[in-house]
């Protein structure tokens, strides 16, 4: 399912980020490829943690995003949470560069906290 659902919301943000200049440096990413591919591996891994138990698999989490670069893991599961990752109380990113735009996950959380129809 963590192919078909990333690349559900990849369309998305083809269709409704990729002119919008918050979203530039995450939607025109050059490797973009690469960071989706690793995060598709790593939602793939959460969600079977996730399902070790059924009595736990709604039970409240923290994601922590070490290393984060720009973020695509971060933003993909917040997209992708309310469906498939019942429980999620926040996500924690956490990078050593001092020079990343942020303004992709600047939007990603005003959509979603204003419950925006592209969220």
């Amino acid at each position: 399912w963590t192919t078909h659902n990333v690349i559900q919301v990849l369309t998305q943000w083809a269709h409704h980020y990729t002119d919008e200049s918050k979203w530039n440096s995450l939607v025109n990413k050059a490797n973009l490829r690469h960071e989706v591919e690793e995060s598709i591996v790593a939602l793939h891994h959460l969600q079977a943690w996730r399902n070790c138990t059924s009595s736990e698999s709604h039970s409240p989490f923290i994601a922590l995003d070490a290393c984060c670069g720009k973020g695509v893991f971060s933003i993909l599961l917040s997209y992708l949470a309310p469906q498939h990752f019942p429980g999620l109380e926040r996500i924690i990113l956490f990078d050593k560069s001092k020079t990343v735009n942020w303004k992709h996950i600047e939007a990603a959380n005003h959509a979603g906290q204003h419950g925006e129809s592209d969220r």
